[in-house]
């Protein structure tokens, strides 16, 4: 898209008018409070100020993108305590990881799995620490409301980004979408709004 720097202006504008809040003001109150320093920018954005308070997190949708994401994980900053999938073996993979493809050991570096991310042994390790919500139990819906849940992060069909941030986010959850965030820019907005 093609934009001149007028209808550039016009659009930050808008943006800034529907969320309340520039990325300034945000930058300021954060160097005000001295959250620039120790654990970082991440940490004062969630409120944490040392690293031995691990955001809890539910990941909801744990195919590829989900399995991507969740080997992204630095243990020390996120603990993943639930999941949610409506897919048995992508329930699978989230907790072994990913062996496929033409390379299988550079498909497990970035698919490792929770178990390797936190050292659990046996699946069944696994399970006493990550609760998994599935198409039997409510799935995502009853996911955002799990009270040992703080934050989401959506790696769903495009289509359901919207709809999960919405309900995460009224449920008093932080939510963090794979991209794309949204199907239209109405609905980015909205999501804007809401948070």
């Amino acid at each position: 898209m093609n934009l001149t720097p007028e209808e550039k202006l016009v659009g930050r504008d808008n943006y800034y008018e529907a969320v309340g809040v520039t990325r300034r003001d945000f930058m300021k109150s954060v160097v005000a409070a001295g959250a620039v320093s120790g654990a970082g920018l991440g940490a004062a954005y969630f409120s944490y100020g040392k690293v031995t308070d691990p955001v809890r997190v539910g990941v909801i949708g744990t195919g590829d993108e989900g399995s991507v994401l969740i080997g992204a994980i630095n243990p020390e900053y996120m603990q993943v305590v639930a999941i949610s999938d409506i897919r048995p073996s992508s329930i699978h993979r989230a907790f072994h990881g990913d062996w496929g493809g033409g390379d299988p050991y550079f498909t497990h570096r970035i698919r490792p799995g929770l178990m390797q991310k936190y050292d659990w042994k046996t699946e069944t390790e696994a399970r006493k620490n990550v609760k998994v919500y599935d198409s039997n139990n409510g799935g995502w819906a009853e996911l955002i409301k799990d009270p040992d849940v703080e934050a989401i992060v959506i790696a769903t069909p495009l289509h359901l980004h919207h709809p999960i941030a919405i309900a995460a986010m009224k449920a008093g959850k932080h939510v963090m979408s794979e991209k794309l965030m949204a199907h239209s820019v109405g609905q980015c907005k909205e999501m804007a709004v809401v948070s």
